[in-house]
């Protein structure tokens, strides 16, 4: 019992380490789904993290057909106008259950 007790207090070899964070960083990225309302309706857009705006503003003009640059994206406390369209969608404080309300 001892020599169990042993092997738990053990630091974990750096090859245990580095092993842990080779598998955290093949994670699949989280995957999310935002509701686009735009006149009246509102259409479900699957995203992964890593995707862009530009990416967000392309599938939301295939469920619309609005050109995405003629897309105006309100959303609680982001303004997307200022932000690039290589933002990623992870790095915007999405809610759940909030929507994008799209005008244009």
């Amino acid at each position: 019992m001892a020599d169990a007790a042993s092997s738990s207090s053990a630091p974990v070899p750096a090859q245990g380490t580095a092993a842990l964070g080779g598998v955290a960083g093949a994670a699949p990225p989280e995957e999310m789904t935002l509701v686009v309302k735009w006149r009246g309706q509102e259409q479900s857009v699957r995203m992964v993290g890593d995707d862009t705006l530009g990416e967000l503003k392309l599938r939301i003009c295939e469920v619309t057909g609005v050109l995405p640059m003629r897309q105006t994206l309100l959303y609680p406390k982001v303004t997307f106008k200022d932000l690039p369209d290589s933002t990623l969608l992870s790095a915007i404080p999405f809610k759940p259950n909030r929507k994008i309300t799209m005008v244009g």
